[in-house]
């Protein structure tokens, strides 16, 4: 792992200066460790370290407003530790009127655009959660503070606490070739007939080439997209050798918008809409179950996208129904152009076309690409 610290100011005699000195020391040990200030070239520090994390200590300054936003740009992952400068004391009693200028121009966002925050004790966790600016919040005593905690166990902690806020933000770690993995163990895992689930041989290389790393984050999406029986169906397909990944064990924050787990219903609305639940049992009356059920699904997917909850599962039940159910395809764009769903449908047939392969003989109308398509994309697939 690669760790770039910043601190405005490394002086000696002085309790930060000191604290970072000791954690640094001990990460070493286990991890490729930088250190750059305010007399630093932020973009140079960055270039040099690629870091999997930059850590900020401190509070009120321009220049680790700077740092951080040039890293958030460049994707990198920014964790930030006010060392006891933000609460609600030391903002109403130290340089109020100062303080009061930095937290509209910068502050506030700071602390609100980390990915975490690490502070050393509970009382300072609490003080910066009652400002609910940010609740990802880790305690991590300092070891130059607490006798009870080495300088060892401070850095072991901290190697947690980084791989907490990686593996939560791992999405943004992913890369092209693991997400056409994604594609390809869709498609497999969800064929029918393992006849038709065949891939070219550059998708299959792919998918044997895939390293421990990859395989995590693969299986962490698996798990957020509720796909991992989808996944394990094309690992044994294919006799993939997939790592021995208990998921369940890997520590990360909430998600700001989890997806809806489980089925997507195809006997109910979501949402509780009776007008459009009186108006999809109008216009189906007289169509068959298959025919119903489907429009429900539409219409759900829909609602969950609005919602920013929709699943892959819920795009691969989708695929399942449209291409292997038997139903009138003429009548079920009847039915959409009567609830006012053809356009979603068009553009759900592209996204099932990009990113689960169905084929152009399996869909019921002309698919269509557009600003609405990339939407929906935006809003479902990987960031």
């Amino acid at each position: 792992m690669r760790i770039l610290h910043y601190i405005h100011q490394l002086k000696s005699n002085d309790l930060l200066g000191d604290y970072l000195r000791h954690l640094v020391s001990a990460l070493k040990e286990q991890s490729e460790v930088y250190v750059a200030t305010r007399e630093s070239d932020i973009q140079e520090s960055l270039d040099e370290s690629n870091p999997d994390i930059v850590h900020i200590h401190g509070c009120w300054d321009r220049y680790a407003y700077k740092l951080m936003r040039g890293a958030v740009r460049q994707g990198f992952a920014v964790v930030l530790s006010p060392h006891g400068e933000i609460g609600t004391y030391s903002m109403k009693h130290e340089r109020y009127l100062e303080k009061s200028a930095e937290l509209v121009a910068y502050q506030r966002r700071m602390v609100s655009q980390a990915e975490a925050i690490l502070v050393t004790s509970d009382d300072e966790k609490n003080s910066i959660l009652s400002l609910d600016w940010q609740k990802r919040i880790d305690v991590i005593p300092a070891s130059i503070l607490d006798s009870s905690i080495t300088d060892e166990e401070m850095a072991k902690r901290m190697l947690w606490f980084y791989g907490k806020v990686i593996d939560t933000r791992y999405r943004r770690m992913m890369t092209d070739s693991e997400k056409e993995a994604v594609r390809s163990l869709m498609h497999v895992g969800m064929a029918h007939d393992e006849n038709m689930a065949l891939l070219d041989s550059d998708r299959i290389l792919t998918l044997r080439g895939l390293k421990p790393d990859q395989w995590r984050r693969l299986l962490l999406y698996a798990d957020d997209e509720d796909l991992r029986y989808i996944f394990d169906n094309a690992a044994k397909r294919m006799q993939l050798q997939i790592p021995a990944i208990d998921t369940s064990k890997i520590s990360r924050y909430p998600t700001d918008e989890p997806k809806a787990m489980g089925e997507l219903p195809v006997d109910r609305l979501i949402g509780g809409n009776k007008l459009l639940a009186h108006k999809l049992k109008d216009v189906t009356a007289d169509d068959p179950e298959e025919l119903r059920e489907i429009t429900t699904m539409l219409v759900n997917a829909r609602t969950l996208l609005r919602k920013r909850q929709m699943s892959m599962r819920h795009l691969a039940e989708l695929y399942d129904a449209i291409k292997y159910v038997d139903y009138d395809e003429s009548r079920l764009v009847d039915i959409s152009k009567d609830m006012k769903l053809r356009k979603f449908l068009r553009r759900m047939l592209q996204v099932l076309a990009d990113e689960v392969y169905l084929e152009e003989g399996f869909m019921p109308d002309n698919p269509l690409n557009d600003s609405g398509e990339r939407t929906i994309k935006s809003r479902l697939l990987i960031s």
